[in-house]
């Protein structure tokens, strides 16, 4: 499933939340909300009346985390989100624990937002139009509010949740693919994926790899099987200067539509960032054949073995030239395969030889 971001100004009861900038206030006087809980209370906004589930929590907040570190995390930022909204004494006003599952946020029936001063009541006919054009004239600013476009972009190499073989070189792959299409879709200018490692590898904190590689944003993602037939891509945007999630997104499919998963991930991206070419595309989208899933992993381990350092080649070629048997129509597969061989020439092999085993 989706998620959207809240609108740009949200209001329940006597509160406010801007999304955009992390500020909440209460009858107008803010109120100090630390990262963590702002980004849950976003989170229960997006669903209100809906159940939101831990899991849902854990991977949109605190992707790969143990989960003792996710539910201490879990059960502190939501001590202050309640201490922040006065609704530490159950029972609770605004946000509902359902237990074992998740919460529910029931800012619509908050008793703080139906008791309206006494002059107010005096006013019934007043109100109520009010009201009634509230949502109206909402739609229309929306509608007419330019999206904000971002020029610049560094995809952070996704995490695997997993400890399998597959988890790695899939969280790998699906990295390269959505950078690809995000080329596609048109951003200006995307960082290299070793430009971003480097900086990884430096042990540099997120906030010091969002200001060294010079972007307007950055995108952080979580892929995790799961089965064995079923992938589930978490994907985070965030501002660069704060650092400060700007949109979320949750995607899954089968292991046989991966490739269309993918491409998901992408579109998604490119339309939170204001990119016209996948707001408004000039066609019908293109279809990703589904893949077997056996040749789609054969693929990845070989695919995967060419980006490590001091790569195995030959053991690459081996997964890479099984996947093609596999699935004799699985285009990636033949791509891999011509890397290695373009691979092979800067190694063991002369380039007249490998460059026409390349083409």
């Amino acid at each position: 499933m989706s998620e959207s971001a809240p609108p740009t100004l949200v209001r329940f009861g006597d509160f406010e939340v801007q999304p955009q900038t992390g500020e909440l206030r209460k009858s107008g006087v803010r109120v100090k909300l630390h990262e963590k809980p702002l980004q849950l209370l976003l989170a229960l906004l997006a669903h209100p009346g809906e159940i939101v589930a831990r899991q849902e929590l854990q991977e949109r907040l605190w992707p790969g985390r143990s989960y003792l570190e996710f539910d201490n995390g879990l059960n502190n930022a939501m001590c202050r989100l309640r201490r922040a909204l006065d609704d530490s004494k159950a029972p609770h006003r605004l946000i509902e624990t359902i237990p074992q599952r998740g919460y529910r946020f029931l800012g619509g029936t908050s008793p703080a937002a139906d008791s309206a001063p006494a002059r107010r009541r005096r006013w019934p006919l007043l109100i109520a139009l009010g009201a009634m054009a509230i949502p109206g004239a909402w739609i229309l600013y929306a509608a007419l509010l330019p999206r904000p476009v971002i020029r610049s972009l560094a995809v952070l190499p996704f995490r695997s949740r997993g400890t399998g073989t597959i988890d790695r070189p899939l969280a790998s792959a699906v990295t390269e693919a959505v950078t690809n299409d995000l080329a596609e879709f048109g951003v200006q200018r995307l960082v290299p994926e070793a430009s971003v490692v480097a900086l990884e590898r430096a042990h540099k904190s997120l906030g010091e790899i969002v200001r060294g590689l010079r972007v307007g944003a950055v995108v952080e993602g979580v892929v995790a099987l799961k089965t064995r037939s079923r992938v589930r891509v978490t994907v985070t945007l965030l501002r660069a200067g704060s650092a400060r999630a700007i949109w979320n997104g949750s995607y899954e499919r089968s292991m046989a539509n991966v490739l269309a998963l993918q491409a998901e991930v992408a579109r998604g991206l490119a339309r939170a960032i204001g990119l016209k070419s996948a707001v408004d595309p000039p066609g019908p989208l293109p279809s990703a054949d589904p893949v077997s899933p056996s040749a789609y992993r054969a693929y990845l381990d070989g695919s995967y073995l060419e980006r490590r350092p001091n790569a195995k080649l030959l053991r690459a070629r081996t997964y890479l030239a099984q996947a093609i048997r596999r699935s004799p129509g699985f285009a990636p597969a033949y791509l891999g395969l011509s890397k290695f061989y373009l691979l092979l020439a800067m190694h063991s092999m002369t380039p007249r030889k490998a460059l026409p085993l390349a083409k």
